[in-house]
């Protein structure tokens, strides 16, 4: 069972040499695969950004929107809640992360309260997420981040590397 946030779902739609396949393995070895609500609106953001950046075209972007689609069916999703309001309370307080972030980590945290965080995995490619996850006692996946991702939430351009 795991929590997965956008980060982890773009190389599902979008297809990344390498990692997208690696993705899809790590999907296939889940019996449940959680989500908050708002990531299927992270990836649409994502995308369009890049359509406007011109790194793919709406066509693609469309595809890639029916792959989550897609997803949304098989997963569970984490709604918004009075639960996990204050658990982003919680995590804005103890982790500097921006606010779609704070989300995911209140999502997969309200998912797994009141138990504990470490039996449950929480799959990110985001460093600084994957950071306060582990903060928070997620185990972590992939155990390593690839070493270039070509689109990253939150990003400013249509290809930014992490290393």
């Amino acid at each position: 069972m795991s929590f997965w946030d956008a980060s982890a779902v773009i190389p599902l739609c979008i297809r990344e040499p390498g990692l997208s396949d690696e993705m899809w393995g790590l999907m296939r070895e889940q019996s449940l695969v959680v989500a908050w609500w708002g990531t299927p609106v992270e990836l649409a953001s994502v995308l369009m950004q890049q359509v406007r950046l011109g790194t793919i075209t709406l066509e693609a972007a469309q595809r890639a929107m029916d792959v989550v689609e897609k997803l949304r069916d098989a997963w569970a999703e984490i709604v918004a809640s009075r639960g996990c309001y204050f658990r982003a309370l919680h995590v804005t307080r103890h982790h500097e992360l921006p606010v779609a972030s704070v989300m995911q980590l209140a999502a997969a945290l309200t998912w797994v309260k009141p138990r504990p965080p470490d039996k449950y995995a929480f799959v990110s490619l985001d460093p600084k997420l994957r950071e306060a996850a582990a903060l928070e006692g997620f185990r972590i996946l992939p155990e390593k981040l690839p070493p270039v991702r070509r689109y990253v939430p939150g990003s400013a351009g249509p290809l930014r590397t992490i290393t």
